[in-house]
């Protein structure tokens, strides 16, 4: 019986190592590569940050120019208080 019990003990008490847990956290080369990884990931996201907010500053430059647009026309679409001025 003793021996089931150290059979069922040992199978139990067996870990697996997968590649996440392959290396030890002290290992440089991995602590390197993990470091590498979050600054990709960051500065991908920063990258995004940056496309989203100039975007969003596009629309709203393209916004204020219609709402200036719709100001100076007149009920007919015409634009109205604009003065043009051509010289050679």
């Amino acid at each position: 019986m003793m021996a089931a019990v150290d059979a069922i003990a040992s199978t139990t008490s067996s870990t697996t190592v997968t590649p996440s847990t392959a290396y030890s956290v002290t290992d440089p080369n991995e602590t390197r590569k993990q470091d590498e990884a979050r600054a990709a990931a960051k500065a991908e996201q920063t990258r995004l940050d940056e496309m989203k907010a100039d975007q969003t500053r596009a629309e709203q430059a393209r916004e204020q120019r219609a709402r200036a647009d719709e100001v100076s026309r007149n009920s007919n679409g015409e634009v109205i208080g604009t003065t043009i001025s051509t010289t050679a």
